[in-house]
């Protein structure tokens, strides 16, 4: 076989060199929209747990002020100081209902004002904040709810039992019937 010329020898490193440059560049341009992309979904990701958070306080003071009972605020109360380790959604679960004689899907359903398929419960931020507005509001009214007023006892027939997993279609215009009967009887 021949030897090749000088003329027709081909400098495989700079070919090589060439390849692997646009490789990296290739390569760079990826992590380059992936670092983008990242930035932009954590961005998107603080945005929905500020939104979780600010709905969950909300969320949590209705569901106190409109919906819970007595017991369930107390049990949410004493299980927050009690099980700091308990996840948010097993605190608030066993708050309303301690036995588990109830599926997620039924206390979603009395927690979350009747959807029953809500995906609250997943979202760990949103939990935690529906906590703390509901025993911002009950921390606010418990000694009040405490006292002893005789005079209470007055509006227990037209509440009805408390049944966690059903909807009363009544409830909320009792619930304000309630408060404003309360609210006059207070003089506030």
């Amino acid at each position: 076989m021949a030897r090749a010329s000088a003329s027709n020898i081909i400098n495989w490193s700079a070919f090589a060199r060439h390849g692997f440059e646009t490789a990296l560049a290739s390569l760079e341009r990826v992590r380059s929209d992936q670092r983008a992309a990242i930035v932009r979904l954590r961005a998107s990701k603080l945005q929905a747990e500020q939104q979780d958070a600010t709905k969950g306080r909300t969320d949590g003071r209705d569901w106190a002020e409109r919906f819970a009972d007595y017991r369930a605020l107390r049990r949410l109360q004493a299980s927050v100081r009690r099980s700091p380790d308990l996840s948010a959604w097993d605190c608030l679960r066993k708050s309303v209902d301690p036995y588990d004689e109830h599926s997620d899907d039924e206390v979603s359903a009395h927690l979350f004002f009747g959807d029953k398929h809500s995906d609250y419960p997943s979202y760990p931020t949103y939990v935690r904040a529906f906590i703390e507005g509901a025993l911002a509001a009950w921390v606010t009214i418990a000694d009040d709810v405490d006292a002893g007023d005789p005079a209470a006892t007055d509006y227990l027939p037209q509440l009805g039992p408390y049944v966690p997993n059903q909807c009363n279609a009544n409830l909320e215009a009792m619930a304000a019937a309630l408060a404003e009967r309360v609210t006059t009887a207070l003089g506030r």
